[in-house]
């Protein structure tokens, strides 16, 4: 399988559940857009988080601006929780596009309408923080690199953001690829940003440009 298309199916917008059946897709930004996304530090410093980083609750929406790469342009993608049921002792909530969501031990399982799945620190994070697993021949890390970042994402900027490092492989490859997303407080996913290997920004593949809750 080629580099390009081992990117571009793994980062798009996340997807939600179950860990022991789901794949994880790929998605490779082949241009750099005029967006970007400026990180700094919370000169605060906190070491430890306990806020909600993905609120999941029923009529939240989220927009998005997601970058193309086949079309050289950016597109609009909404996101919106439309219902909630109690399974099994857990508190599942599900999008509009098919997919779900549920939290577990500070983390959200989420997984698309095609059964790939994203986890997220959603709270009780500290900095070193790591999550790893294997789905579909890949190897899957996610790690919390900063819970102090000011995100500044087009004309919005976002304090006290969480950034997740997620790298992965073939788990038969020693090549790695890596992936930025930044989380905002009460809010969730403000801004996600592919990575070179030694973890330099290089460009942004998607952008939240509203969020909020509607009545449903």
């Amino acid at each position: 399988m080629g580099k390009s298309l081992i990117l571009r199916r793994i980062i798009g917008i996340s997807g939600c559940a179950c860990l022991s059946v789901a794949s994880f897709g790929i998605w490779k930004i082949t241009s750099i857009s005029t967006d970007s996304i400026n990180v700094e530090r919370d000169t605060s410093k906190t070491l430890y988080v306990v806020e909600d980083y993905y609120p999941l609750v029923v009529g939240n929406y989220w927009i998005y601006s997601v970058e193309d790469p086949a079309e050289d342009r950016f597109r609009e993608v909404r996101r919106q929780i439309v219902s909630h049921e109690r399974r099994d002792q857990q508190d599942v909530y599900f999008f509009e596009d098919g997919s779900l969501a549920y939290r577990q031990d500070g983390k959200v399982y989420e997984i698309d309408p095609e059964g790939q799945l994203n986890v997220v620190f959603a709270s009780q994070s500290s900095i070193g923080d790591s999550y790893s697993y294997r789905s579909k021949g890949f190897h899957i890390e996610k790690r919390v690199s900063a819970v102090d970042t000011i995100i500044t994402a087009g004309d919005r900027k976002y304090e006290k953001c969480l950034q997740i490092i997620t790298s992965f492989r073939k788990s038969s490859a020693s090549q790695n690829y890596s992936y930025a997303s930044y989380f905002a407080p009460g809010i969730g996913l403000v801004g996600r940003q592919q990575l070179d290997n030694d973890l330099s920004e290089t460009g942004t593949i998607e952008l939240l440009k509203e969020f909020g809750s509607e009545s449903m």
